[in-house]
């Protein structure tokens, strides 16, 4: 059985969303954005036509106050990216 692809504008939120706990030393907060970043495919950046606009996507959904918003549009994303077949 093979693994699902993660979704990557879910990585790169949770990356972007990634903030140091109380009492987590420096070492330790780079350490999981380290970790964090694993899936995040940044380097697909460098040979985007419009890394403005990759840039942009990728900010909205961290950036937003409404977390509930921010759950739906993730979870239309999955079934969008899972649920289409390619013809």
């Amino acid at each position: 059985m093979e693994p699902k692809k993660k979704l990557i504008i879910a990585e790169r939120t949770r990356f972007y969303s990634t903030k140091q706990h109380a009492g987590e030393s420096i070492a330790d907060f780079v350490a999981r954005l380290r970790e964090n970043a694993r899936f995040c495919e940044f380097q697909q950046l460098k040979n985007s036509q419009d890394p403005t606009e990759d840039m942009l996507k990728i900010a909205i959904l961290p950036g937003l106050n409404d977390k509930s918003m921010q759950e739906k549009i993730l979870l239309q994303l999955h079934k969008m990216y899972y649920l289409v077949k390619p013809i």
